[in-house]
C-alpha cells in the first residue's frame, strides 16, 4: 500500500488553508467597503460592482442618496406629524400670496381719478343750492397755470329709449283734485330709467372731443341741436349708441301743485371714454351730459308753472379744474379751496392730496395685513418647530441606533435637513395653488366693485412664500434637531425614561 507522508498531509492542510483564505478574500474586501446601514438594507441583494461604488459614496442601490431616502420613508411613517406641519406653513403662504395679489393691484392713480378726474374739482351738495355761475369760472380760468375748466349745471329726470312705449307718460305721473292733495303728491314716474344730466359748458364739449369712442362731437351742433353724450359705461350697460334716439323727461308743479311732465326728443350725438366729471345716479341709473345751452329745451312752455327744476340752473353743481402739463398745483391749491369755500355745502377735492391720502390709507392697510399674516405665519412656524422638535426627541433612540450602525453625524444631519426641505417643498407647491385659487377668487368677487383690480400672477409674493416655505422647513428642522445630534451614542440609544 502506498503510504502518505505526515509532511504531504501537512503541505495539503497548508494549501488547503490558503486556498480558502484567498477565495474569500476579495468579498472580505468588498463587504468591507459597505456602511452597516446599507449592509442591513441590502440583506438578500446581490450588488454589482457599480451598487458597490454608489454605496460606498452614500447613496443606495437605485442611486438615491442613503439620507434622502431614510427621510422620505420617515415622513411617510409620521404622516399624521407631516400633514399638520404642511397644514400650518401652508395656511401662512397661501395668505401672504393672496394678500401680495390684492395689494399689488392697488393702483392709486386710478382709484384716485375714480373720485376725481381733475386736478381740483368744486362739487355743490345740492342743486337747489347757491354755486359757483360764470363768472367764478372765468376767475379760475385767469389763473396761470390753469389750461381748461370743465363747469356742469345739474338736473334730474328720466331717460326713454326709442324702443320704450312712450305712451307711458300718459299715466306715469299722478293729479289731485286740490292743491292739498297735490302737496303731498310722490314721483311715481316708472317709465325708462332714472337719469342724472350734466349740462357742461363749451369748454366741457370740447373736452370731450378728445375721448370719443363713436360718433363725434361738434360744439355748434351740441350747443344748438337737442344731443346728449354718454361714456361708455353706460352705453355698454344700457345698449345705447351714438345715432340713437331717446326722450328726457323732467317735471315741475303747477300752479294747482300737480306734478306735471315735460319731454323732449334727444340724439346721441357720442359715445366717449368718460365725462369730464366724477358724478354719480342711482342703482339702475343713467349719467349722461348735454351743452348748458340746449337744456332751455326742458324749461315747461305754458305760464302754469308754480316750481321747476330749471329755476335752479343758475349755477354750476361741478367744477372741474384742469392744469397745464407742469402747473403747480400746490400754489393754485389754497387759491382754489377758497373759491370753494365760499358757497354752502361745497366740496373741494385736490387730486394730488387725495391720492396722496389713498397712498396713505393704503399703507397703512398693507402695513396692519402683513403684520397679522406676519402674526399667522409665526405661529404656524412655532407649531412647525414645537411639532418636529417633539417628533424628533421621541425619535432619539432610532437616531442613535442609526448612528450606532455606521450613519455619520453628516449623513444624519443631511437627513434632516432633506426632512425639512421635503416639508418646505410641500407646503410651497400647496401654497402656490391654494393662493392663486384665492387670489383669483378675490378677483371675481371685487372686480365688479373695484374697476381699479385687474388680473395678475403675484410672482413677488410667490417667489417670498415659496422661499419662505422652504427656508423655514429646514431652518427649523436643523434647530430642532441640535439638541439630538450633540448626544453621544450612548446617551441617545439609552432608553428615555
Amino acid at each position: 500500500a502506498t503510504m502518505i507522508s505526515p509532511l504531504s498531509l501537512l503541505l495539503g492542510a497548508i494549501l488547503g488553508f490558503l486556498s480558502v483564505v484567498v477565495s474569500s478574500l476579495i468579498p472580505a474586501l468588498r463587504a468591507g467597503k459597505v456602511s452597516p446601514v446599507e449592509a442591513m438594507r441590502q440583506y438578500g441583494v446581490e450588488p454589482s460592482d457599480f451598487e458597490v461604488k454608489g454605496i460606498v459614496k452614500g447613496q443606495s442601490s437605485s442611486g438615491e442618496k442613503i439620507p434622502l431616502k431614510l427621510a422620505k420613508r420617515n415622513m411617510r411613517r409620521n404622516l399624521r406629524t407631516t400633514i399638520i406641519s404642511v397644514i400650518s406653513m401652508t395656511m401662512a403662504a397661501t395668505l401672504f400670496i393672496a394678500f401680495s395679489y390684492f395689494a399689488g393691484n392697488f393702483d392709486t392713480e386710478r382709484i384716485a381719478r375714480g373720485v376725481v378726474k381733475s386736478d381740483f374739482s368744486i362739487r355743490v351738495a345740492s342743486m337747489y343750492d347757491d354755486g359757483p355761475d360764470e363768472q367764478t369760472i372765468e376767475e379760475i380760468l385767469s389763473f396761470e397755470d390753469v389750461q381748461t375748466v370743465a363747469a356742469a349745471k345739474f338736473i334730474t329726470g328720466r331717460l326713454l329709449t326709442e324702443y320704450e312705449d312712450r305712451d307711458l307718460d300718459n299715466r306715469s305721473f299722478a293729479t289731485f283734485s286740490t292743491p292739498e292733495a297735490g302737496m303731498r303728491a310722490t314721483m311715481v314716474d316708472n317709465s325708462g330709467m332714472y337719469m342724472a344730466l350734466l349740462a357742461y359748458n363749451d369748454l366741457g364739449i370740447e373736452l370731450m372731443k378728445t375721448k370719443v369712442i363713436s360718433g363725434s362731437i361738434d360744439l355748434t351742433r351740441a350747443t344748438s341741436e337737442p344731443v346728449i353724450i354718454i361714456d361708455i359705461e353706460n352705453s355698454s350697460r344700457y345698449g345705447i349708441e351714438a345715432g340713437d334716439k331717446v326722450l328726457l323727461k323732467t317735471y315741475y308743479l303747477n300752479e294747482s301743485m300737480v306734478q306735471v311732465p315735460v319731454a323732449s326728443e334727444f340724439v346721441v350725438a357720442a359715445v366717449v371714454q368718460e365725462l369730464p366729471s366724477v358724478a354719480y345716479t342711482v342703482e339702475g341709473g343713467i349719467l349722461a351730459a348735454c351743452s348748458d345751452k340746449i337744456i332751455e329745451s326742458l324749461r315747461p312752455e305754458n305760464g302754469d308753472v308754480h316750481l321747476t327744476m330749471m329755476d335752479y340752473i343758475d349755477h354750476y353743481s361741478y367744477v372741474d379744474i384742469y392744469l397745464r402739463r407742469g402747473g403747480d398745483a400746490k400754489a393754485l391749491e389754497s387759491t382754489i379751496e377758497e373759491i370753494a369755500d365760499r358757497y354752502r355745502n361745497s366740496t373741494f377735492i385736490s387730486y394730488s392730496e387725495y391720492k396722496k391720502e389713498t397712498e396713505d390709507a393704503i399703507s397703512t392697510l398693507s402695513t396692519l395685513v402683513y403684520g397679522l399674516i406676519a402674526i399667522v405665519g409665526f405661529i404656524g412656524i412655532c407649531g412647525i418647530t414645537n411639532t418636529i422638535n417633539t417628533t424628533i426627541i421621541l425619535r432619539r433612540r432610532e437616531l442613535g441606533i442609526l448612528r450606532a450602525v455606521g450613519m455619520t453625524g453628516k449623513q444624519l444631519k443631511a437627513m434632516l435637513t432633506y426632512e425639512g426641505l421635503i416639508f418646505g417643498l410641500i407646503s410651497a407647491v400647496s401654497s402656490v395653488v391654494l393662493g392663486l385659487i384665492l387670489s383669483y377668487t378675490v378677483y371675481s368677487l371685487l372686480r365688479s366693485e373695484m374697476s381699479h383690480l385687474n388680473w395678475s400672477i403675484p410672482w413677488i409674493g410667490i417667489i417670498l412664500a415659496v422661499a419662505g416655505a422652504i427656508g423655514a422647513g429646514i431652518l427649523t428642522t436643523l434647530a430642532s434637531s441640535r439638541k439630538v445630534t450633540s448626544l453621544s451614542i450612548t446617551e441617545s440609544i439609552r432608553t428615555i425614561e
